[in-house]
């Protein structure tokens, strides 16, 4: 009895960032074109990485001025 390997979104996230093993890719690129699960969860995967590398974290100004006051302080504490 042949063996299929069960493809989890494991698999196709290791395949979305190209670290996947050679069956599970082979795997993959063979299927993908009938699995619309498969396209699904890479699409919004796809989407989710695009919309991340648009977000920029910065602190707000209430916080920097909190840490450049606590900063301050123990400067003065410290002398």
């Amino acid at each position: 009895m042949l063996m299929i390997k069960q493809i989890t979104e494991t698999d196709l996230l290791l395949f979305y960032y190209q670290e996947a093993d050679e069956v599970t890719t082979s795997i993959i690129k063979e299927h993908l074109s009938n699995n619309l699960d498969w396209q699904f969860f890479l699409n919004e995967l796809a989407s989710f990485s695009n919309e991340s590398k648009s977000i920029h974290f910065s602190p707000s100004n209430t916080t920097l001025s909190i840490i450049l006051e606590e900063s301050r302080s123990q400067l003065e504490h410290s002398h």
